[in-house]
């Protein structure tokens, strides 16, 4: 005999279905996540992305060039506030790649600060940024994000703080002041000198 089943059942019936299916779905995804919780890059992206990298500058070179182009914008702020004095503080620190260079041997260089105790003027900081948008631009940092840009009052310097990024390489440049001055950069992803004959990690051997 077949069963009926009103209307207030099928409707109670079709959301546990669809609870269940949703609790499925739930698992799975838990399951995926637990056995690969960040998926990495497959063996045929990370061959195309050693090859780019290979025809990229070493990163010690790269951080020469940036560390130059951030001395230079310093140079430029003393043009414009004669008497401002420059100091490197802090270490170059480096760190893994993001996709698709996150299985290669290349890495990320975080430059040491350039620091100035010389706030940079409201009136000139518009004319250094002109300056800084010429420099930064040699090395493809023509992506300005301004991060801070608030005028000063009688008893604080203002609050600016821009950056100029090539979003191709991953280069950024930093300029920012307030109560000091401070430039830095970052080398996008390139292969240390040493890494060039094996741009990917050797695989561990089983035992």
């Amino acid at each position: 005999m077949t069963r009926r089943f009103s209307a207030f059942q099928r409707v109670a019936l079709g959301v546990a279905a669809l609870g269940t299916a949703a609790m499925l779905l739930l698992i799975g995804w838990t399951v995926v996540n637990i056995h690969d919780p960040y998926p990495h890059t497959d063996a045929k992206e990370t061959a195309e992305a050693a090859q780019r990298l290979r025809s990229l500058p070493p990163l010690e070179d790269a951080e020469t060039e940036l560390e130059n182009i951030v001395q230079q914008v310093g140079a430029a702020a003393t043009e414009l506030i004669p008497g401002m004095k420059w100091q490197w503080n802090r270490e170059l620190t480096r760190s893994y790649c993001t996709a698709p260079y996150d299985q290669t041997n290349g890495r990320i260089s975080y430059l040491r600060h350039y620091y100035s105790d010389t706030p940079i003027p409201d009136e000139i900081w518009p004319q250094l940024i002109e300056r800084v948008r010429v420099i930064v631009a040699t090395v493809g940092a023509t992506t300005p994000d301004i991060m801070q840009d608030r005028s000063g009052t009688a008893s604080s310097p203002g609050n600016h703080d821009v950056w100029f990024s090539n979003p191709t390489t991953g280069t950024t440049i930093t300029v920012g002041t307030q109560q000091a001055s401070v430039i830095t950069g970052t080398v996008g992803c390139h292969l240390p000198k040493d890494g060039f004959n094996s741009p990917t990690p050797t695989p561990k051997s089983t035992p």
